[in-house]
C-alpha cells in the first residue's frame, strides 16, 4: 500500500520534475525574449570572462559576444536558462528538511545558477582536444550536471538508513562508473547506427534528406546521456529492480530515440521551424525518470502470496 504515497520523497521528487519541466519548456517563449534574463546573461558572460582571465586565459567581452583564444561565442539567454533549474525546485521542495533551511535553498537558487553558469563558460578555455566540439560540450554542461545530481538524489532517497554513508558512497561510485562506460560505449557504437537506422528508415519511405542538422549537439548526444542515465539511476536505486526491468528500460529508450529523431527531422522539413534545443534537452532528461520511476520504483511488482497455512492436526 501507498506506492504512489506523496509522502514518499522519490514520489514527490519524480513528479515535481516531471511537472516543473513542464513548465519550464512552456514558458519558454518568455524567458528566451525577456529583458531581465537578457541582462543576467550579460552579467554572467563578465563573470565567466573575469574568471579566464583569472585562470591565465584570454577572454574579451563585446555585448553578448565572448570571444577566447578558441573562438567567439554568443551568451544568450538559452545558456543560462537550463532544466537543471526546475530539477533543483523539485528537489527542495521534495526533500524532507525544516521551513526555515527550505527557505534558504529557494534563497540560494539565484546566486547558485549564477555561479554555475559562470563557472560553464570556462570549457572555453579549454583546448578543442580536451573537450572535443566547444559548442558540443558548453551547451550539454548543465544537462550533465543534471544527471550527476539525479543520480545522487535517486541514491540518497533511495538507500536504507541503516549502514547509509558506506551503502549510499559504493551506490553512487557504482552508479558513475556503469553511466560513464555506457555513455562512452552508446557513444561510440551505438550513436553511429542510431542515425544510420533513421537515414535508412527516411530513404524506404521516400524522405531522404529530411534532417535536423542539431547546431548544439543535444540530438548528438540524447542516446549516451539516455541510456548512460537510465543505466546509472538503475545502479543507484536500493533496492536494485531485475535485469530484465533494466533491458526493457533500455528497449523503451532506444525506440524513443528512433521515434524523436524520425519525428523532428518530418517537423524541421515539412514546417520550416526549428525545434526548440530547450525542449530536446528536457526531453532527454523526463523521457528517462518517466521510464525509470515506471520501473525502478517498486522492485517487486510480483503480488506477494501468502504461504499456505501449516495444517493442524490434533492428536488425541
Amino acid at each position: 500500500p501507498g506506492r504512489f504515497s506523496w509522502s514518499r520523497p522519490p514520489v514527490r521528487f519524480v513528479t515535481l520534475t516531471l511537472l516543473f519541466v513542464a513548465i519550464f519548456v512552456g514558458t519558454s517563449s518568455w524567458w528566451m525574449h525577456s529583458d531581465f534574463i537578457s541582462t543576467v546573461a550579460r552579467w554572467v558572460a563578465a563573470t565567466g570572462a573575469f574568471l579566464i582571465r583569472l585562470m591565465g586565459g584570454e577572454a574579451t567581452l563585446t555585448g553578448i559576444s565572448l570571444r577566447t583564444s578558441n573562438g567567439s561565442f554568443l551568451v544568450t539567454n538559452e545558456c543560462i536558462m537550463t532544466p537543471l533549474i526546475p530539477a533543483y525546485f523539485a528537489a527542495v521542495f521534495a526533500l524532507p528538511m525544516t521551513r526555515g533551511r527550505r527557505a534558504m535553498y529557494l534563497l540560494a537558487a539565484f546566486p547558485v545558477f549564477f555561479m554555475l553558469g559562470a563557472a560553464r563558460l570556462l570549457v572555453l578555455a579549454f583546448p578543442t582536444r580536451v573537450v572535443g566540439s566547444h559548442l558540443v560540450a558548453i551547451h550539454g554542461f548543465f544537462q550533465v550536471l543534471l544527471a550527476v545530481i539525479l543520480v545522487v538524489v535517486a541514491a540518497g532517497l533511495t538507500t536504507p538508513k541503516p549502514r547509509r554513508t558506506g551503502e549510499l558512497t559504493r551506490s553512487i561510485a557504482l552508479a558513475f562508473i556503469g553511466g560513464t562506460v555506457t555513455t562512452v560505449l552508446v557513444a561510440l557504437t551505438v550513436n553511429r547506427f542510431l542515425f544510420s537506422s533513421v537515414a535508412w528508415l527516411r530513404e524506404i519511405l521516400g524522405h531522404g534528406g529530411h534532417d535536423y542538422l542539431d547546431p548544439q549537439g543535444a540530438l548528438l548526444m540524447m542516446a549516451p546521456y539516455q541510456l548512460g542515465l537510465f543505466v546509472a539511476l538503475w545502479l543507484a536505486w536500493s533496492p536494485r529492480s531485475s535485469g530484465r526491468r533494466l533491458t526493457i528500460g533500455v528497449t523503451a529508450l532506444a525506440f524513443s530515440q528512433i521515434i524523436v529523431l524520425f519525428g523532428l527531422g518530418e517537423w524541421f522539413a515539412h514546417t520550416g521551424i526549428v525545434p526548440h534545443i530547450a525542449a530536446i534537452r528536457a526531453w532527454s532528461v523526463v523521457s528517462v525518470l518517466t521510464v525509470a520511476f515506471w520501473l525502478l520504483r517498486d522492485p517487486d511488482r510480483s503480488v506477494e502470496r501468502p504461504a499456505p497455512a501449516r495444517s493442524q492436526t490434533q492428536h488425541g
